[in-house]
C-alpha cells in the first residue's frame, strides 16, 4: 500500500494498527533511511496532512525546508538512476565499442560526485 495512503489510514482510524505499524517503520526504520530522507513535502500534505502523526512517532517536524534530509528526493532519484541507466548500457555494453575506459568516463557529469546530505536538526 501506498505510504500516503497508509498514514492517512493511521491518523484518521486509532484502530486501524497495520497501517499505523507501518508508517511507524516508514518513518523510524533507519535501514536504508526514512521517509524523511526522501520524500518531498507533498508526500506528508497530499492527499492526506499526516505531519502531526509524523510528529507524535518521531518528534520530527516536517516542513518544506527539513524535507528531503538528504537534498534529494525519490523522484529525483528515479530520474538519475534511469540516466545513468542509459549511459551505462548506452557505452559501456555496446559490443561494437572498442573503448576500454572506465565507465566512470562515460558517467553524466553529476554522478562523478556524491552529493552532500543536507543537515537538519531534529525538533
Amino acid at each position: 500500500m501506498h505510504r500516503r495512503r497508509v498514514g492517512a489510514i493511521a491518523a484518521a482510524n486509532p484502530r486501524a494498527i497495520l497501517d499505523l505499524q507501518r508508517i511507524r517503520t516508514l518513518v523510524t526504520f533507519p535501514g536504508p533511511g526514512t521517509a524523511m530522507d526522501f520524500c518531498g513535502f507533498e508526500t506528508f500534505t497530499n492527499p492526506s496532512d499526516i505531519r502531526s502523526l509524523v510528529f507524535s512517532l518521531t518528534g520530527f517536524t516536517v516542513t518544506p525546508d527539513s524535507v528531503p534530509t538528504t537534498g534529494l528526493d525519490s523522484s529525483q532519484v528515479k530520474e538519475e538512476v534511469t540516466e545513468l541507466a542509459v549511459a551505462f548500457f548506452g557505452q559501456v555494453l555496446d559490443g561494437d565499442n572498442n573503448d576500454s575506459r572506465p565507465f566512470t568516463d562515460f558517467a553524466v557529469s553529476k554522478f562523478k560526485s556524491q552529493p552532500k546530505p543536507v543537515e537538519h536538526s531534529r525538533d
